[in-house]
């Protein structure tokens, strides 16, 4: 096992949530963290094959539900396309091609976007928010004039 900067934050990251440091969680997280591409869990079950040929796709899920139950990643969700994984670690949002599945990241824009608090439910507590603009990337735009 690799033991650099990001395996040292991986491990605070498990002691913050209270998760065990396993060398499959740790590939995960350094794939994840490594990519900057929103990947599917295929992908990166497939990229972790490479290295650790006995994982199984079921693990690479679940480690990335918890991971995302914890809050350490956010699931990019768009209707018709597998889900995809993308570290948390600076509030962004998201341009998603409604044609290709494309994720990509933008930096935090000032959008008017404001929440009444008196039309929150009460008790709820907001942790954070993401906004995912959708449109057509470049290429899907060329391609359908």
């Amino acid at each position: 096992m690799i033991k650099d900067a990001l395996y040292y934050e991986f491990r605070e990251k498990c002691q913050e949530y209270g998760l065990a440091v396993t060398k499959q969680r740790h590939l995960v997280y350094r794939v994840l963290s490594q990519s900057k591409n929103h990947p599917t869990a295929d992908q990166i079950y497939e990229k972790i094959l490479e290295q650790f040929p006995k994982i199984s796709r079921m693990s690479v899920y679940r480690i990335l539900e918890t991971f995302a139950a914890c809050r350490m990643i956010r699931r990019v969700n768009h209707p018709g396309y597998a889900t995809r994984y993308d570290m948390f670690y600076i509030p962004h949002h998201h341009l998603i091609c409604t044609h290709c599945g494309m994720v990509q990241d933008i930096d935090p824009v000032p959008v008017n976007f404001k929440v009444e608090l008196r039309k929150v439910p009460e008790g709820f507590q907001i942790q954070d928010y993401c906004i995912d603009f959708q449109g057509l990337c470049a290429d899907c735009a060329q391609s359908t004039q």
